[in-house]
């Protein structure tokens, strides 16, 4: 009796070539988030602040705002607040929030709705691109393996789950495109075509977000020392890459900044800055490819010489770059935006002990010992290929581990290709010297060891995570967004009986900020960015100061007319003293100590704010500014 068609290709799966796996594993991807009870898109919710500004940004532009205009106006009124997110990546969402809106889906549902749809499929491109790039480091028959251990990379995955419309997504898919270029044009260094994608994608990837800068930097150092090296075809492939770089980065600029803004330096943005970094690398490789009758020794000696003075000019003219991009940051405002994102803590803060540390990257240090020692018996082209896989991951791990934790996302897409191709070598050695039980067991054990154990087990288990979230439905992480939903307050701000009758200027909560942008036409005063959001500071200082006249001077110089508050407060407009005491009549004491949002948690209000009670509002707290004659002036 044949089998049926349907479960032979099922099964096919997972089995050499592993040709179906990768959609198998999208699937109970997608299957992940629609049956876990803390999937906050099934609430109508997305996952971080970043999304509901990207989207902003979209139906801005799409309400007539101008495709060079990145200002976001309703944000720090009446200045306004230039967002760093490009227009080139939003453009697939506008198109896709464009037709949803034709087919008769309001503007925020399509935009829910593409929310929903765009990370999934760049989720289905980077599982495509992993089996593509592995075929460089194994025998294409496994190359569709990653999809099994990308599944349980979850600091991976976060990136794309449903909601997530941030870049990130998008940053991770064209790092790994760029290796499979990168491995293309060192199989065949005289085809020009894979280095000058190359450049291309990694040009795009830094208009896209900066983020991308310390992998840009190492795959170019990485090209430009082949070239040293090899010289000739490959020397001259490394100038293609080089000029490729420029010449888009150059063109990405044309097209994305306003004509006057070209020249103007900004390290906190995709500016001519990094059109200088890229001009640099394109100067170095053009010198070292004019140079390739010469010795290695003098192609060295020129290589690095070139780029120890394109070091020396960026230190001296740009020397905040030497933090990152954020150097370039107001302090006060950079100590905001780090104490208000938890991921942008290095994980060794976030830690009790080294031990902690190096299990939450275990996967990664596995991963590294395995492709060291690839390396190590590697022969000609193969060994460069592991030998930027190694560094990558190195720098990956120390990202992590010392500077933010929102790198993980990077080290655990660095573990993959070394993770398959350990689970590839070893099956093929289980099936060599073992038999029977034990080569079951040896199998179980790889497929543990490549995956689940490290990258989440290990994990869940030293930092207490539950093991409904990030372990049995693997990509859902639950966000601390349950706790105020804002459908209810939503209706209350738009209702044109309530608050819907003009737009208003709310003093508000940075974690808020983006979501109240997106579903209210309001204008607002705070805004988790990464930028300088002076309105950030006021926010910060009216909702953590102990002195309500200086709150009040805040609002005023502000013209702010309502106060949308959650009562999760953050730790940033907490007091640090102990717990306010109850006193003998059953009163709260409230101590001096409090913070201004304690205050009006405690019920301690002013009289120039009005409590606004209505059902539904659950956890929001709202209250209207009353005009400066209403009150006696100084009282309280």
């Amino acid at each position: 009796m044949t089998r049926p068609r349907f479960t032979f290709s099922y099964t096919s799966a997972f089995i050499p070539p592993f040709g179906e796996l990768w959609a198998i594993v999208l699937l109970f991807y997608i299957w992940c988030y629609l049956v876990h009870p803390g999937s906050v898109i099934l609430r109508g919710n997305l996952p971080d602040p970043d999304d509901y500004m990207y989207l902003t940004q979209v139906l801005d532009w799409l309400n007539g705002q101008s495709w060079f205009d990145n200002v976001q106006h309703r944000l720090n009124p009446p200045a306004g607040v230039p967002i760093h997110f490009s227009r080139l990546t939003q453009l697939p969402m506008a198109i896709s929030i464009w037709v949803l809106h034709r087919l008769g889906m309001s503007g925020l549902a399509a935009a829910t709705l593409t929310a929903v749809i765009e990370p999934l499929a760049l989720f289905a491109g980077l599982l495509l691109s992993l089996r593509w790039l592995a075929k460089s480091f194994m025998p294409a028959n496994w190359s569709g393996v990653t999809a099994y251990v990308t599944l349980f990379c979850t600091g991976l995955t976060f990136m794309f789950q449903p909601g997530h419309v941030d870049h990130h997504g998008l940053v991770v898919l064209l790092v790994v495109l760029v290796l499979g270029f990168i491995a293309q044009a060192l199989r065949e260094p005289e085809d020009i075509r894979w280095s000058v994608i190359a450049g291309v994608l990694l040009a795009f990837g830094l208009t896209v977000a900066l983020e991308i800068l310390p992998w840009l930097l190492i795959i170019s150092i990485w090209v430009g020392l082949r070239g040293v090296i090899k010289g000739g075809k490959t020397a001259r492939s490394s100038l293609y890459f080089g000029q490729a770089l420029y010449i888009a980065s150059t063109t990405f600029l044309i097209l994305t900044r306003p004509f006057a803004t070209l020249l103007v330096p900004d390290i906190l943005t995709y500016s001519i800055v990094y059109v200088i970094l890229t001009a640099g690398i394109a100067i170095s490789f053009a010198s070292v490819a004019c140079m390739t009758e010469a010795s290695i020794k003098g192609r060295l000696i020129l290589g690095i010489g070139m780029a120890a003075v394109l070091g020396l000019f960026f230190l001296h003219f740009f020397p905040q770059i030497i933090s990152g991009p954020y150097g370039a940051m107001d302090p006060a405002l950079a100590k905001i935006m780090f104490s208000s994102i938890g991921e942008a803590e290095p994980l060794s803060a976030q830690s009790v002990s080294w031990a902690e540390t190096l299990l939450r990257v275990m996967g990664g240090l596995i991963a590294l010992a395995v492709a060291a020692r690839f390396l190590n018996r590697a022969t000609a082209d193969a060994r460069w290929l592991w030998a930027l896989i190694v560094v990558l991951l190195v720098v990956g791990l120390l990202l992590t581990i010392f500077y933010q934790y929102r790198f993980i996302g990077m080290m655990e897409v660095f573990s993959i290709i070394p993770l398959s191709a350990l689970l590839q070598r070893g099956f093929a050695w289980v099936g060599r010297q073992l038999q029977g039980r034990k080569k079951v067991y040896a199998e179980i054990g790889l497929l543990l060891l490549v995956g689940p154990l490290p990258m989440v087990l290990l994990p869940a288990v030293v930092d207490g995570r539950s093991f409904n979230e990030g372990v049995l439905l693997f990509p859902v992480e639950e966000s601390d967004q349950r706790f105020c939903d804002m459908h209810v307050l939503e209706h209350v701000l738009n209702d044109p009986k309530l608050y819907g009758d003009k737009p208003h200027i709310i003093m508000n909560m940075m974690g808020s900020g983006p979501e109240l942008l997106f579903r209210t036409h309001h204008e607002i005063l705070s805004a988790p960015f990464h930028m300088n959001v002076e309105g950030n500071i006021d926010s910060t200082t009216f909702f953590s100061t102990t002195d309500p006249t200086a709150a009040e001077a805040i609002l005023r110089r502000h013209h702010t007319d309502l106060i949308v508050m959650c009562r999760l407060l953050p730790k940033i407009y907490l007091s640090r003293g102990s717990a306010p005491p109850r006193a003998a009549t059953g009163k709260i004491e409230i101590p001096p100590t409090a913070t201004f949002a304690e205050r009006l948690m405690l019920g301690d209000i002013p009289k120039w704010l009005k409590r606004v009670s209505m059902p539904g509002l659950t956890n929001y707290v709202l209250f209207e500014v009353m005009p400066p004659m209403s009150y006696p002036a100084g009282k309280i």
